[in-house]
């Protein structure tokens, strides 16, 4: 423990190893998921394809998944700044339905790990199709091919539809001991989360706006938002 930090176990991690072969990936997932995955093939029609070129794509995806959310998501320029920065390696996967993008991850690269850290969707790509189960899994063999040995599913917050989702595909949660410097002996920890009611009204206003409206808004906003 850090004398003088308030600890907080809000949030967990999902890692783990990949397998040895790009086979052997699919059997990492539960029966259920297993069977969403032949779903999104055989009944749907998915299929991946991976480029740069999708980043367009990944920020009007994720700012809808935000929007539905009541969350801002992140401006324009920051997903432009990616392709400036030096030595950030990541890799870009779309999910397609026919001629629709229905889904796109960005997943950062380093030394042998792999980091799934960005997801957007469509409002139906989850419910009918199954699109991000369908991208874990192709993202974890893509990793397997590349020679990389551990899988990041990121960070969510306990007791919420993401957390239990990423325990539904076969990761095991571990917790971040976070701390925390409060400014004075009786402050507490803040709660600026979805699962605060008091944001409650924000957030159904938010799922409400126009998509263009979400965008300029989330410029602005992206500098104060935790």
């Amino acid at each position: 423990n850090l004398p003088g930090l308030a600890q907080s176990d809000l949030y967990v991690t999902f890692r783990k190893p990949l397998p040895q072969t790009v086979g052997e990936v699919e059997n990492t997932f539960p029966k259920t998921e297993r069977k969403y995955l032949r779903h999104a093939v055989e009944r749907h029609g998915l299929r991946v394809e991976e480029g740069h070129g999708y980043l367009p794509d990944l920020y009007r995806l994720f700012l809808t998944s935000k929007r539905s959310l009541g969350s801002p998501g992140l401006p324009e320029a920051w997903w432009e700044a990616l392709e400036s920065q030096s030595g950030l390696d990541y890799v870009l996967h779309a999910a397609r339905r026919g001629d629709e993008i229905i889904a796109v991850t960005l997943t950062f690269l380093h030394g042998k790990e792999a980091a799934m850290y960005y997801v957007g969707t469509t409002p139906d790509a989850n419910l009918k199709y199954h699109a991000t189960t369908f991208l874990i899994a192709k993202c974890m063999e893509w990793s397997v091919e590349n020679g990389y040995e551990l899988f990041d599913l990121g960070r969510s917050r306990r007791d919420t539809g993401a957390c239990t989702f990423k325990i539904n595909q076969g990761f095991e949660p571990t917790p971040l001991n976070y701390r925390h410097a409060l400014l004075s002996g009786d402050a507490k920890i803040p709660t600026f989360t979805p699962s605060n009611p008091k944001t409650a009204l924000l957030r159904k206003t938010w799922s409400r706006l126009p998509l263009w409206a979400c965008g300029s808004l989330s410029r602005r906003l992206a500098t104060f938002l935790p």
